[in-house]
């Protein structure tokens, strides 16, 4: 599980680092969790961290990843 979860961050820091992006005025996007997290957590997480599967906790919505 342990090594799950560094994964999980992992692919989190990463994806963020990837999403801040200046805009023209220089300022940082604003990140999401709808726009940015979500999708990532949906492709790479959900198929096992969801009720009845594998893996211990459910990753589906922002209150069950935000704990």
């Amino acid at each position: 599980m342990r090594g799950q979860l560094q994964t999980l961050s992992a692919i989190l820091v990463l994806t963020v680092a990837g999403v801040v992006q200046a805009d023209d005025a220089g300022a940082p996007e604003k990140i999401t969790y709808a726009k940015d997290v979500a999708p990532i957590l949906n492709a790479h997480c959900v198929q096992c961290h969801r009720e009845g599967e594998v893996a211990p906790m459910s990753l589906r919505t922002y209150a069950e990843v935000r704990p």
